[in-house]
């Protein structure tokens, strides 16, 4: 009886405080998700404009999410999680519930080859997202 008593109040202060925990967490980490997670700084620092052949590229990275020819440019994309932050609510309409907010990056390397099949140009891009959720939970 006196533990039930000591839960039933601990319950209660615990509901009566309203507050929020925010919980960074610093990640630069593939996307699993993502078609080509295993593409890093390194793999595009080697890519090498004059030396690097159409083969090389191939064998280093696989099929390219997209392909022209004439000339022969190929596109592979890639996402990275850089960070993501958690709120924990407590209080509100249900008690308690979370906030999350994910900072990614999606890149895109574009690689252009000459008539001899060496890489010409390359090129990588960046877009930053940032992606907002909330749950609550339901009644």
């Amino acid at each position: 009886m006196m533990l039930t008593r000591k839960i039933a109040c601990l319950a209660l202060v615990a509901l009566s405080c309203a507050g929020c925990v925010v919980v960074p967490i610093p990640r630069n980490d593939p996307d699993v998700n993502s078609s080509r997670a295993k593409i890093e700084k390194q793999t595009v620092e080697s890519l090498r404009v004059g030396t690097t052949t159409l083969q090389d590229v191939l064998l280093m990275l696989g099929e390219p999410e997209e392909h022209y020819e004439s000339p022969t440019v190929l596109f592979y994309r890639w996402r990275r999680i850089k960070g993501l932050f958690l709120f924990l609510c407590c209080g509100g309409p249900y008690g308690f519930g979370t906030l999350d907010r994910e900072d990614r990056v999606d890149y895109t390397l574009r690689l252009t080859f000459d008539d001899d099949g060496k890489l010409r140009e390359s090129n990588v891009s960046e877009v930053i997202f940032s992606i907002r959720q909330s749950r609550w939970p339901r009644l």
